[in-house]
């Protein structure tokens, strides 16, 4: 919705960041020395928990220009940490493909290869700065949301849904594989194809999508 619609996310206090990511101080440190990172709770109005987008952006002479990380949760220093975690794999994956001995021509997934198209420092300037929409109002992130208010909302928007779940034994812990699908929201990320941009979950917000954000994939990986 974010991306389509052009809007900026709530910037969050520097308060809530630093103490969320108290245990990620020096890696924290380390990327705002090379470049900078923003924060914004994205979360679609009226949904429950916090949906969170971490931006950093570094110069023309870094490796990594632009690398985003999303997640959500039902606290917002939960969220703040999953999509740091994120942020940090696909930096990982940046720093890999664009240094010595790493190859674009040996990547198969679509949506991997235009990621390192969108490397550039305009991406981030673009998703920080968005296209002046106020979408997002005041929230009190210091709440936290139970599973039950979430499970009410999934059902009152979404009535028809699926969820997948696979079972994986991994470094001796049993990890669940999860993939969730519904007719009433977006079923892929990239918007400029053939999609179905109006869903339930969209449809207060479908008629204020831009036509420039409508046919540009979303930057994300």
């Amino acid at each position: 919705i974010f991306w389509l619609t052009g809007a900026v996310g709530q910037v969050l206090p520097n308060s809530i960041i630093e103490s969320s990511l108290n245990d990620y101080t020096a890696l924290y440190k380390k990327l705002t020395q090379n470049g900078a990172l923003s924060f914004f709770d994205i979360t679609i109005p009226g949904c429950p928990g916090y949906a969170v987008l971490i931006v950093y952006t570094g110069t023309k002479d870094t490796l990594v220009k632009y690398c985003p990380g999303m997640s959500y949760a039902l606290t917002v220093e939960s969220a703040i940490r999953k999509a740091f975690l994120e942020m940090w794999q696909s930096y990982s994956f940046l720093v890999a493909m664009n240094s010595n001995g790493g190859s674009s021509e040996e990547l198969t997934d679509r949506y991997h290869r235009y990621f390192l198209l969108c490397n550039t420092v305009e991406t981030a300037e673009k998703v920080c700065r968005g296209e002046g929409r106020d979408l997002y109002g005041l929230r009190d992130h210091t709440r936290s949301y139970s599973s039950f208010e979430l499970l009410s909302y999934i059902n009152v928007t979404l009535p028809y849904w699926y969820l997948y779940i696979g079972l994986e034994r991994l470094n001796l812990h049993n990890v669940y594989m999860t993939k969730f699908l519904s007719p009433g929201f977006f079923l892929q990320m990239d918007n400029s194809l053939s999609s179905n941009l109006k869903n339930r979950l969209s449809s207060d917000f479908h008629e204020i999508f831009l036509p420039s954000r409508i046919s540009t994939m979303v930057p994300f990986p």
